[in-house]
This record gives structure tokens, C-alpha cells and sequence, in this order.
């Protein structure tokens, strides 16, 4: 800006600019983060992701304090359900993997989180 002279009144400083701890450390780069988890898939539904959340402290307008969350490891596609309670998990899980099976004439062959088994048998 100085060299362009877009800015008036700017004065030239001199001598060396010294750079406070703070900024050295904001300036540090470190190693990305290795995956923890890296097994690859080769077809949909080889390796589900499954996730719920809550309780919300705020409810949805229709009264849901849960989120399930199911991610396709090879398509990375998610599905995403609101529910009211726990109790609701098994069915809604169910819901969502027969919709998926249905759609890609498949098999879930096996889920990362194994919980919901336990829970739907």
C-alpha cells in the first residue's frame, strides 16, 4: 500500500519489526490430523456411519429433541431423521436402511456403530 500510495498519510517505518510470541504461534503449522479411521469401501452400503444427537434443548416444531444421522461410507450420502425419543431409534434406523436397500437392490453389510443391533433385536 505504501509503495502504491493508496493510503495518505502513511509514513515509511524504519529499522526492524519485531513479531510478539502471539504471533509466532499463529503463524506455526503443524501435520494435518491422521485419520483414525481409514478402511476403505468398494460398494454402498458395505459400511454405514451412524450417529444420534441430543437431547436438543429446544424441540422442533413438531416436538423432536433427537437427531439420527446415517452416512453411506462409499456414497457419502446422509440421511438425516428427527425423532422424539430413543426409544424411536430402532424403527427409524430400520426405515432408513430398508429405504436404501430397497433403492439399491443391496444389503447394509455391516455399520460402524454396532449399537442399534442390540437395540432392534
Amino acid at each position: 500500500m505504501l509503495s502504491k500510495q493508496m493510503v495518505r498519510g502513511l509514513e515509511k517505518l524504519e529499522g526492524k519489526i519485531e513479531m510478539c510470541d502471539s504471533s509466532i504461534k499463529g503463524k506455526i503449522t503443524r501435520r494435518p490430523y491422521e485419520n483414525s479411521y481409514s478402511e476403505t469401501t468398494k460398494d454402498p452400503l458395505e459400511l454405514l456411519h451412524i450417529d444420534l444427537f441430543g437431547p436438543m434443548k429446544i424441540t422442533s416444531l413438531g416436538g423432536k429433541k433427537y437427531i439420527l444421522t446415517v452416512v453411506d461410507q462409499f456414497t457419502r450420502r446422509y440421511f438425516v431423521e428427527f425423532i422424539q425419543t430413543k426409544d424411536e431409534i430402532a424403527g427409524v434406523l430400520q426405515k432408513v436402511i430398508n429405504q436404501r436397500e430397497n433403492e439399491l437392490n443391496s444389503t447394509v453389510k455391516k455399520n460402524k456403530e454396532r449399537q442399534w443391533i442390540g437395540v432392534h433385536q
